[in-house]
């Protein structure tokens, strides 16, 4: 476990909901995202995490180059149309790996 303080990049709505959730999931195209769990893992596939996901623990990216791996143009604009844009947020990074990071917001 890494457990710093950095500023990390995560896509949300205001209310720190992501793209991954229920109530967003259906409504842009993560098609590749689905197939290529080698790409786009899951933090329970992520071979480089550890940790076990809990509520209070949210993926994001140590880098805009990170995140610009993950999503297309086309996807960011979709999410932008859906309420989710781009954080810049200081955060507890609880495990990391080559594809994203696991953090806790900071209180």
């Amino acid at each position: 476990m890494y457990k710093t303080i950095k500023i990390v990049y995560r896509i949300q709505d205001k209310d720190r909901r992501g793209p991954y959730r229920d109530e967003y999931i259906d409504r842009w195209d993560n098609k590749n995202h689905n197939r290529d769990l080698i790409l786009y893992p899951t933090p329970q596939t992520d071979q480089g995490i550890c940790t076990e996901m809990t509520e209070d623990i949210y993926c994001a990216f140590s880098s805009m180059k990170q995140l610009r791996g993950w999503f297309s143009n086309k996807q960011l604009k979709e999410l932008r149309e859906l309420g989710l844009k781009i954080y810049v947020l200081k955060a507890e990074i609880i495990d990391k790996s080559s594809k994203q990071i696991l953090i806790k917001f900071l209180k």
